[in-house]
Parts: structure tokens; sequence; C-alpha cells
């Protein structure tokens, strides 16, 4: 996953546009690749010149999916653990910060 992100930054860096292809399925992929039983597909990705990036992502315009909140998809230390004194602490000496530098 991380070298996907590097790809992409990079790619956005230079203008070009980087997008999940999510319409196939894995096995759909796997046979019109010849793709060997043993690989396990991570991302099926587009990459390429665009005439514009859009505002916003194609599933949220299309109403597809809705954007979610930050705070609905961190976790703390485990799952479905939303909440963290220490991570508040730590949030509230980073803005603290912030404002000294403004």
């Amino acid at each position: 996953m991380c070298a996907i992100q590097n790809l992409w930054l990079a790619a956005r860096t230079e203008s070009i546009g980087l997008g999940w292809v999510s319409i196939l399925s894995d096995e759909t992929l796997k046979q019109n690749l010849e793709i060997p039983e043993h690989v396990i597909l991570v991302a099926y990705l587009s990459l390429g010149y665009v005439d514009e990036f859009a505002k916003k992502p194609e599933s949220e315009s299309a109403g597809r999916l809705p954007r979610l909140q930050l705070s609905d998809v961190v976790y703390y230390e485990k799952w479905n653990n939303q909440e963290s004194d220490e991570w508040l602490s730590i949030q509230g000496h980073i803005k603290a910060n912030l404002n000294m530098r403004s």
C-alpha cells in the first residue's frame, strides 16, 4: 500500500491522474489478465493524463458513497476505540504550538 500511495503522490505532482478501478472483481481480473492463482491482487489502478482533477471523488459526486468523517475511520489502539485521552492531550499540544506561531 505504501507503493500505491507514493505512486499516487508522484503522479499528482506530475499532473497525472491515478485512480482505483473497482468495477471488476479480482476473479475477472485474474482470468482476463492471466494472473497466476498464487498472486494476490492488491490494487488495479488506472494511470494517465487528465484534463482536470475532480473536486470530489467520483463515488461521492455520483451519490454512490458518502464522504466519511475522519472520526468514523480512525481508531486508537484498538478496533472501534474512537476516543483517546492521550491523543486529545497530544492534539492540545499541537494546537497550542500552532497558535504560538501565528
